[in-house]
């Protein structure tokens, strides 16, 4: 799986959303990076579910109270803040990415997401598709990307996906897996008809 694969599955994507709803949106985030920012603060792996929760959540109260339990430095704290407060179409949020690159871990991943803004870019995609840190997923299976897509007429996420080599790992294989899945059920209520509000009887009356 090198950067072609991740930009051809994000494509796929991205056309599957368009051909359902053209105002369609599909957030990316990376675990990878999430991970290894977790691991060069000395994150204890107890206590990882309870940042990602936050960071999910854009929890920023609680982001707070976690790094002040774990007693992160200030320069820790700015870090993980930008987890959730970062937002916006890939081609300019990845020219913010730097605050990320801590030690080489963090920056190959970003350095993956950097790229894959630039292919993006190039297929006119890229004002389609955002960076969200707050779109996770879990660490012991997802590796590298994770993404969302929404569409405006419905008010969840209707497909999900990413890299998930750490599962393909858990389960004896050698070898890597990229994907995603369209939740059908979730179209249901494109065809689903408003219910018209009717009465039999209407009072009006004054004070």
């Amino acid at each position: 799986i090198d950067d072609y694969c991740i930009c051809e599955v994000l494509m796929l994507a991205a056309k599957s959303l368009d051909y359902i709803d053209s105002n369609f949106m599909l957030d990316i985030s990376h675990m990878g990076l999430i991970s290894s920012l977790f691991n060069a603060a000395n994150i204890n792996k107890d206590i990882t579910p309870m940042f990602l929760k936050a960071i999910s959540e854009k929890n920023l109260p609680e982001l707070l109270n976690l790094c002040d339990n774990q007693k992160l430095s200030q320069s820790w704290i700015n870090i993980l803040t930008n987890l959730i407060t970062m937002y916006g179409p890939i081609s300019e949020i990845s020219k913010k990415l730097d605050v990320f690159s801590v030690d080489s871990e963090t920056e190959s991943s970003v350095n993956e997401i950097i790229t894959l803004a630039s292919m993006l870019e190039s297929f006119n995609l890229s004002d389609k598709i955002q960076i969200d840190f707050s779109v996770v997923n879990d660490m012991y299976y997802y590796n590298g990307f994770v993404f969302k897509g929404y569409i405006s007429s419905i008010p969840f996420g209707i497909l999900s996906g990413g890299q998930y080599d750490s599962l393909v790992k858990k389960m004896g294989k050698n070898a890597k897996g990229l994907g995603f899945a369209l939740y059908l059920d979730m179209l249901e209520r494109l065809f689903t008809e408003n219910e018209v509000f009717d009465a039999d009887v209407c009072i009006h009356y004054e004070k």
